[in-house]
């Protein structure tokens, strides 16, 4: 384990993500206020179905690219034609999504109303043709784009506050969201091409990846099913109001997602050249004390004070869709550590079909009860749907991930769970109405549960440090 490369990578990454998320938080506040709630849903429903588009492009080129990357980065010429190969395949993937698209909303009426809407952003699906930042996992370069995703990221909400004003910018506003990512896409495609430049690949190569990544695909594409069909499902449910009120809390949960792929990207990166199961545990164990030590107390605080956060950054509104966000927040914690298992253990370990299996399980779940539970809780029950099935997956996965560890970090996910229920017990019995004294509160329960329970760990730290530095 490259312990140096990796702690810069996450705390580089985390720094910036954290800085990303100040930004979003007000961004948030702002557009929903200038736009309502139906223009906020329709904006956000039209920023979700390109979402959803984007991994038909990607494919599984970006997963096979980074593991291939990984084991044989040595050989420039293999590396070139295989960067090459995935730019041509994905600019097809593009052509095809966008005529798909195209297709679909004129052809179904009930979705005329987005047709312009749709068309206009679809256009952007073209630039993930040369999204790049697989090359910098595959190469143990992933640092660098947190440079490359705050500076989009600023950009993009410098737009969004000098042109935002009515709810007639929906659109607008949806396009400026999604112009991060493009940046993105250009920053990184730019970064890769100079390093590895263009070298026309033949039709046997190009064919070769993409039979190669039909299996990551799927995992892929499943796994945002997973992530953004509730969205959908609400639209249907409750019609774009609907989408308005339960894209509050979801934009808010989707922040942390994003803030979890940051946490798991470098231990991804690192892992895809370790061997040995002993490596693959500690790597494992490592990016669970990461995760759980980020996720719980937000798991367990978020029933304090989601009402408060709700009406904060948005209106007294969205009060009605509380409960969504601490559910919604519990089910990322369930996609975080599919991602641990699934991709960074089973993906590696050439296991794609058991992932699969388990998406197909835990999608379908979700899938199904949304619609039923949907119309018994509303909201809450499409929420609660999509906890399950996201559990589910999370259960599934972490099963079939025992045969390639060493050991299961069990301890970790009962010391986390203890620190944060102590937490949740603590704010039950001080309970308060000010937000602020409420999360300042359990931050300092929390701290001092977790000395508690890591409390060895710690001084197995310390006496690092010490030997290390002085």
């Amino acid at each position: 384990m490259h312990k140096k490369r990796l702690s810069v990578s996450v705390l580089l990454l985390l720094l910036v993500e954290i800085v990303n998320k100040v930004f979003p938080l007000y961004i948030i506040h702002f557009v929903q206020k200038k736009l309502g709630v139906e223009g906020f849903g329709y904006a956000q429903f039209g920023i979700s179905i390109i979402e959803m588009a984007v991994p038909f492009i990607v494919f599984g080129y970006h997963n096979f690219g980074s593991i291939e990357l990984g084991r044989s980065n040595e050989d420039a010429e293999k590396t070139r034609k295989l960067i090459s190969s995935i730019f041509i395949l994905k600019l097809f993937h593009a052509a095809l999504v966008f005529a798909f698209l195209s297709a679909v909303f004129t052809a179904i009426p009930a979705y005329h109303p987005y047709r312009s809407l749709v068309l206009i952003l679809s256009f952007m699906l073209f630039f993930s043709s040369i999204d790049s930042l697989w090359v910098q996992v595959g190469v143990q370069k992933v640092a660098i784009f947190s440079f490359f995703n705050g500076a989009s990221k600023l950009i993009s909400f410098l737009l969004i506050i000098f042109t935002i004003s009515t709810p007639d910018d929906a659109i607008l506003y949806a396009a400026f969201t999604l112009m991060a990512n493009v940046l993105i896409c250009i920053f990184t495609g730019i970064y890769s091409f100079r390093k590895f430049p263009f070298l026309k690949p033949s039709r046997q190569d190009m064919w070769e990846v993409f039979k190669a990544s039909r299996v990551y695909a799927a995992v892929v594409i499943l796994t945002v099913v997973l992530e953004r069909i509730d969205l959908v499902i609400v639209e249907k449910l409750f019609g774009v109001k609907g989408v308005g009120l339960y894209s509050g809390p979801l934009r808010l949960v989707h922040s942390v997602n994003q803030l979890i792929g940051v946490v798991i990207l470098p231990f991804f990166s690192e892992m895809v050249s370790v061997q040995d199961s002993r490596s693959l545990a500690n790597h494992t164990r490592a990016s669970i004390v990461v995760l759980m030590a980020i996720l719980a107390p937000s798991v367990a605080g978020i029933w304090f004070v989601d009402q408060q956060i709700l009406e904060l950054i948005f209106s007294p509104e969205y009060s009605s869709v509380n409960r969504v966000l601490s559910l919604l927040l519990l089910g990322i914690t369930c996609s975080a550590m599919s991602l641990v298992f699934g991709f960074n253990i089973l993906m590696l370990r050439d296991a794609q079909w058991k992932v699969i299996g388990s998406l197909i399980v835990g999608g379908s779940l979700s899938i199904v009860l949304a619609f039923v539970l949907g119309n018994i809780w509303g909201y809450e029950g499409v929420a609660t749907a999509v906890v399950i099935g996201k559990a589910t997956t999370a259960i599934l996965t972490a099963i079939f991930a025992l045969k390639f560890i060493s050991y299961f970090p069990w301890q970790d996910f009962v010391k986390t769970i203890f620190a944060a229920s102590l937490m949740a017990a603590g704010l039950h019995f001080i309970p308060s109405d000010n937000m602020l004294i409420t999360i300042l509160s359990g931050a300092v329960i929390y701290f001092f549960a977790i000395v508690i329970v890591y409390f060895k760990d710690l001084g197995h730290v310390a006496k690092y440090i010490k030997g290390r530095f002085f």
